[in-house]
């Protein structure tokens, strides 16, 4: 089971990755397969890709408690694909640098287990789903061209809106609770974007690989129906994009 941190790991090691094994495609000189896609001044494409989806919690001492008093506690302990479609506008600066706006559609979520604390029961999740109306813009370093390889990296910031952020995501605890634990969700969000790809000339069009990851910049927890025991929840998204130029 993928777990948030078992993703970053992921993400960082790729990261190594590709940088050593960019060694290996400069050893042979090839057919260079379709230029002129890095000498015009706008482009466009389209982009579909995978993600997971993440929260950061940070909690406090008013936690719910049950019936024989054990304190409750949430967490995200897996992590659920979704899916994204996005268009792809990349304006050329020079050789090495271009600006990219790729608004889209985001669609995920979030299991969040809740246990008690004392007992290790658990006493079910909450499912917290989120449809993004997603406006990243970017900066592309691209590095020099092997055949038909080309590594880059990527680094910017996106603005997001949850259409299903007014949906209530509750879990009734009942009755000898007698409470309902609900985690509602601000519906806009500013998050910090870096990641790193890999461009593949074919002979008619640029497939790209590219592997982002994307931090909440503020606290969407909702205070007029907040989950009790959190003072404060991020987001943190986790992108795997295909990327058709």
């Amino acid at each position: 089971m993928l777990t948030a941190k078992v993703l970053k790991r992921i993400f960082f090691v790729a990261l190594f990755c590709l940088t050593i094994g960019l060694v290996s495609f400069g050893q042979v000189k090839k057919v260079l397969n379709y230029q002129i896609v890095d000498n015009k001044k706008i482009h466009f494409g389209f982009c579909v890709g995978l993600n997971a989806m993440d929260f950061s919690f940070e909690r406090n001492s008013r936690s719910i408690r049950t019936g024989n008093g054990d304190s409750l506690y949430m967490d995200l302990y897996q992590l659920s694909p979704g899916f994204n479609v996005n268009i792809v506008s990349e304006l050329r600066i020079n050789d090495a640098f271009a600006l990219r706006f790729l608004p889209g559609l985001v669609f995920g979520q979030r299991n969040v287990f809740v246990t008690g604390v004392a007992s290790d029961i658990q006493y079910g999740q909450v499912q917290v789903e989120s449809n993004y109306l997603d406006f990243p813009l970017l900066v592309k370093y691209r590095g020099e061209r092997l055949n038909n390889v080309r590594p880059y990296l990527i680094a910017g910031t996106s603005i997001r809106y949850d259409m299903a952020a007014k949906k209530e995501n509750k879990l009734k605890l009942g009755k000898e609770q007698g409470e309902t634990l609900r985690i509602n969700l601000k519906p806009l969000d500013f998050y910090g974007e870096i990641g790193v790809g890999m461009d593949f000339y074919l002979v008619y069009f640029k497939l790209s690989t590219e592997l982002k990851l994307s931090v909440g910049m503020r606290d969407i927890l909702d205070r007029d129906l907040a989950a009790t025991g959190l003072n404060q929840l991020t987001s943190h998204i986790v992108l795997l994009n295909f990327h058709f130029e």
